[in-house]
């Protein structure tokens, strides 16, 4: 169970929450640092209060914390943007929008403290040994990979696996943000890769793109390959932030004739993905097999 809370709003219930973000060398975060929690209670349980979202047009600003299944995460700093607040017959929802100010995320060290202990691991299975990656850790079975190469233009890659505690990308992310607000040369870092390592530097990255994703929120789509490499403000947007829609008026029905309808369900792994865009060149040669 994930509980968590926000400047007096309690987090009860957490059944989905996804971080999102990206990070350019030159460029940073420039507030494409997202994260969303989707807390939900019992029909006949109410919140215990409402959400505040601020006034005049100033966000809500605090220290947002998640914590429980093995992890314990805060993001302090951040601003409270919308809340989608709801309810049908079989629970009373509310989906929280948060999003970093780029001045915050330029000021010294990156005010994100992440702890992960979960021990999760894909087993191995019909890929053999053909698809695991280490980020230096221990080296595990990807969830799914897939790669984007082309003769002119940028070359994508995209790593997915369970968030544990043996690698993290956003970890690496979170690096490289505060040695660049160091006014440094981000370190070399290394996918170690069956199908061919990934040297990841300074000028070889474009762009870098991360989603952890839990429960409710797993199933919002990645973007496509085709459309990172584009990589100018509205793609990078559309990236890293979701819409989620309303419930169908079939979904509606549904949960007030059944007892169980799950048009939504809880996953109790969390998956971490990783998408790179190479500048044009770089891991051209990758050969996938």
């Amino acid at each position: 169970m994930i509980v968590g809370g926000f400047e007096g709003v309690n987090l009860r219930n957490v059944v989905g929450y996804k971080i999102s973000a990206n990070w350019t060398p030159n460029n940073g975060f420039q507030g494409f640092f997202y994260v969303y929690v989707w807390d939900r209670q019992h029909p006949g349980t109410p919140f215990t209060e409402a959400v505040d979202m601020g006034a005049d047009g100033e966000p809500k600003r605090g220290s947002l914390i998640l914590d429980g299944s093995e992890r314990t995460y805060k993001f302090n700093k951040i601003d409270l943007i919308s809340a989608q607040v709801g309810a049908t017959r079989r629970f009373r929802y509310r989906l929280l929008e948060f999003r970093y100010d780029e001045a915050v995320l330029t000021d010294g060290d990156t005010p994100v403290e992440i702890e992960n202990k979960s021990p999760a691991k894909v087993m191995k299975g019909g890929l053999k040994d053909d698809y695991k990656y280490s980020l230096g850790g221990e080296a595990e079975h990807l969830l799914g990979f897939r790669t984007r190469l082309a003769s002119a233009g940028g070359n994508v890659a995209r790593f997915s696996a369970l968030r544990n505690n043996a690698n993290c990308f956003l970890e690496k992310m979170i690096k490289a943000n505060n040695e660049k607000n160091g006014n440094k040369r981000i370190s070399d870092f290394t996918v170690t890769f069956a199908q061919g390592d990934l040297l990841v530097t300074q000028d070889s990255l474009s762009t870098m793109y991360v989603d952890e994703s839990f429960g409710y929120l797993q199933g919002e789509p990645q973007p496509s390959l085709f459309e990172l490499v584009a990589g100018d403000d509205g793609v990078r947007q559309r990236a890293v932030s979701i819409r989620m829609d309303d419930y169908t008026q079939r979904d509606l029905l549904e949960f007030d004739v059944k007892q169980d309808p799950t048009p939504r369900e809880v996953e109790a792994r969390t998956i971490e993905t990783a998408t790179f865009v190479f500048n044009q060149g770089h891991h051209q040669d990758l050969k996938i097999t």
